[in-house]
């Protein structure tokens, strides 16, 4: 089949021009195949790949600006550390609070004792062991009060955030008052006379639970000296939890006399199960405390975040 010249003009006279059938005037002496640099941020990019992209732009009659790039490119995933959530100045101190009432019953009890050592009281079989060497049970009473009084009120958002210097200070007096408590405890459990009930099992579990927060308050303090803000205060709450482990046992013993009925001195491993049962409660609510920050959800989930920037992330 043979084509004139006039079929030749016909044809190319019956299709529209690249600007009008978009609806747009484009200037007459750019054009697509034509290679020059494109503007992008504070310095021109002479990249093939400008070259190309002003071709497709020519063609579809679209001129984008860099503000509408920008504005199309998706934000990764951020890895830093989540905003606080708010808390009401109210709701905040429930806590505390409950953290100071739960440790009222052994406070009381050891006030009561501390003033009757003081007052030279008459020897009898309870006290007997704490007439003959009074020194480490009154530096127990008198840590373990500031300890767990104290140690609450870090518990307080606003003045563990807003007053950073309230909290050095007080954690410079917690960290002493913990190690004196874990100690003199330590030293109560192998050097007094047992009371009549606690067996040899209870002798080991308060071993372990006495060494177990003196490791948690050293580990504390290695941490904020190497600034892990998130692995101090873990560990500061763990070492609290075990300190207020009296104040569960109440609770504790309390059902195992309602449910089994009085313990007596011969009952030695139901009084070692209900006491142990009081550390292990406080234990496995500081370990969900601990979970539920927001610090530790961002270290466990930052590892999957942090991903490379490819050509695809970046695709619009």
């Amino acid at each position: 089949m043979e084509w004139t010249s006039g079929q030749t003009v016909a044809c190319l006279s019956a299709s529209p021009a690249p600007a009008e059938a978009n609806g747009t005037s484009e200037r007459s002496d750019v054009k697509p195949d034509t290679y020059h640099p494109s503007f992008k941020g504070e310095h021109y990019a002479d990249h093939p790949a400008n070259h190309s992209t002003d071709a497709r732009r020519w063609r579809h009659g679209q001129d984008r600006t860099m503000t509408e790039v920008i504005a199309n490119i998706p934000a990764l995933p951020s890895t830093s550390r989540p905003a606080p959530r708010g808390t009401n100045a109210a709701t905040q101190w429930l806590p505390p609070v409950g953290l100071i009432v739960l440790s009222l019953i052994p406070v009381l009890a050891g006030a009561v004792r501390l003033t009757e050592l003081m007052g030279g009281p008459e020897i009898t079989a309870n006290n007997a062991r704490f007439v003959a060497s009074p020194i480490p049970v009154m530096v127990h009473i008198v840590s373990v009060t500031v300890y767990s009084l104290l140690g609450a009120l870090q518990f307080v958002p606003s003045l563990r955030r807003g007053r950073p210097s309230w909290h050095r200070i007080a954690g410079r007096i917690l960290v002493p008052a913990g190690v004196l408590v874990a100690l003199s405890g330590l030293w109560m459990n192998f050097f007094y006379a047992r009371p009549p009930g606690d067996g040899e099992s209870l002798v080991v579990v308060r071993l372990i639970v006495g060494s177990a927060m003196l490791a948690s308050i050293v580990l504390a303090v290695f941490a904020i000296r190497r600034r892990d803000f998130a692995s101090h205060g873990a560990w500061m709450t763990r070492g609290y939890a075990i300190a207020l482990g009296a104040g569960t046992q109440v609770f504790t013993m309390l059902q195992g006399v309602v449910i089994f009925g009085p313990i007596s001195a011969a009952d030695e491993l139901p009084r070692t199960v209900l006491m142990t049962a009081g550390w292990v409660i406080n234990l496995a609510v500081a370990e969900y405390v601990i979970r539920r920050r927001p610090a530790h959800r961002s270290n466990r989930t930052s590892a999957g975040l942090r991903r490379p920037r490819t050509a695809d992330a970046l695709a619009t």
